[in-house]
């Protein structure tokens, strides 16, 4: 009887929260299945993914940090191993192909933006105000849907190339300066 009044109990706790945690989850995972997406409809310099593996650079309390290490553990992009890197230490962005930015992040932006100037580095973030940053890629929510922006006059400085099709499904920024 016990067993019984524990397992309703559960699957009541489950069927309350479960919802609010999904959608926590869910969203952290959309966001990670959309970078592995873009990095097929990006192009990096030659000299940029030569020799090296394909590091995509993470700090530790990123949400999407668990689903990015799930999804490309054993991966290859641009036809190199995937390393995810993570870390804290702003000098090990020069490093990375790719750079993943939170809200906790947004103090650093002027520190990070005078690190990677200039260099084939995508960054992508997922707070408000991430593209006034100097930010390239913004993932964010609309109506529980995933939407990206895309900061052109950002990407112009890293050599990166972006297909045509990804510039139609994006929304494109254009800065207020």
């Amino acid at each position: 009887m016990k067993r019984l009044l524990f397992l309703t109990l559960a699957v009541y706790y489950l069927f309350l929260t479960g919802d609010r945690l999904y959608s926590q989850l869910s969203e952290a995972q959309v966001k990670a299945a959309f970078i592995e997406k873009f990095t097929h409809f990006i192009d990096w310099p030659d000299d940029s993914v030569t020799h090296k593996p394909f590091v995509i650079f993470v700090f530790p309390d990123s949400p999407m940090l668990p689903f990015l290490k799930q999804l490309l553990s054993n991966h290859r992009i641009k036809n190199k191993p995937v390393e995810i890197l993570v870390s804290e230490n702003l000098m090990l962005l020069d490093s990375a192909n790719i750079a993943i930015f939170h809200s906790a992040q947004q103090n650093l932006m002027p520190t990070i933006r005078s690190i990677i100037r200039d260099k084939p580095i995508l960054t992508i973030g997922d707070y408000p105000g991430f593209l006034d940053d100097g930010g390239i890629l913004l993932l964010y929510r609309e109506e529980n849907t995933i939407h990206f922006s895309i900061n052109i006059k950002a990407l112009a400085h890293t050599g990166l190339v972006v297909s045509s099709q990804l510039l139609k499904l994006a929304k494109i920024y254009q800065s207020d300066e």
